[in-house]
C-alpha cells in the first residue's frame, strides 16, 4: 500500500474534523452567545476575526478540500465516469461539491468580512472614542454577513459530513 492515501486521508479527515466542529461550534454556540452578550461580544468577536481564528479555518478548509479532491482522484482511478456514477462516487461527489461550495464560502466571503471587520475596529479603537453611527451600522452590517456566511458553511458542512460518512454504505 501507498503511503500517499494514508496522508491524504489523515490530512483530509484531521483537516475536516477541525474545519467542520469548529464551524459548527461556532455557528450553534459562539457566534449567538456573543450576540446576546451585546458591546462585550461584539468585542470579543472582532478580537476572533482579528486573530488566528480566520487563517485557521482557511488552512483547515483548503487542506480538507484539497487532500478530498487527490483522494477521490485516487479512489476513482482518475475521475472514471464507472466510479463516479457509482453510488459511492454520488455520494462522494455531493459531499465534495457541498464541501468546495463551503471553502468558498468560507474563505473568501467570511475572510472577507472578517478583514473588513477588523479594518472598522481597528480605526475605532485608534481614535480611543465612542464609534460613529455609520461605523456602527457597518459593523451591524458586516456581522450580518459573518453570521450569515457561518451558518450557511455550517449547512454545506453538515451535508458534506452526511454525504462522507453514508458514501460507502449505499
Amino acid at each position: 500500500m501507498s503511503w500517499l492515501p494514508l496522508v491524504l486521508r489523515v490530512l483530509h479527515i484531521g483537516g475536516g474534523v477541525f474545519w467542520a466542529g469548529a464551524t459548527f461550534a461556532f455557528a450553534a454556540f459562539v457566534e449567538p452567545t456573543a450576540g446576546a452578550a451585546g458591546q462585550d461580544g461584539a468585542r470579543f468577536l472582532q478580537r476572533l476575526a482579528g486573530g488566528g481564528y480566520p487563517p485557521a479555518m482557511a488552512a483547515a478548509g483548503l487542506t480538507t478540500v484539497l487532500a478530498g479532491i487527490a483522494l477521490l482522484w485516487i479512489d476513482s482511478g482518475g475521475f472514471q465516469p464507472a466510479f463516479m456514477g457509482s453510488p459511492l462516487g454520488v455520494a462522494l461527489s455531493i459531499g465534495g461539491a457541498c464541501g468546495i461550495v463551503a471553502a468558498v464560502f468560507g474563505i473568501g466571503l467570511s475572510a472577507r468580512n472578517a478583514m473588513r471587520l477588523k479594518a472598522v475596529s481597528a480605526a475605532i479603537e485608534a481614535r480611543k472614542g465612542s464609534p460613529s453611527t455609520e461605523e456602527l451600522a457597518q459593523v451591524a452590517a458586516i456581522q450580518g454577513r459573518l453570521r450569515f456566511g457561518g451558518r450557511l458553511t455550517a449547512w454545506l458542512l453538515g451535508v458534506t459530513v452526511i454525504c462522507m460518512a453514508i458514501a460507502r454504505y449505499v
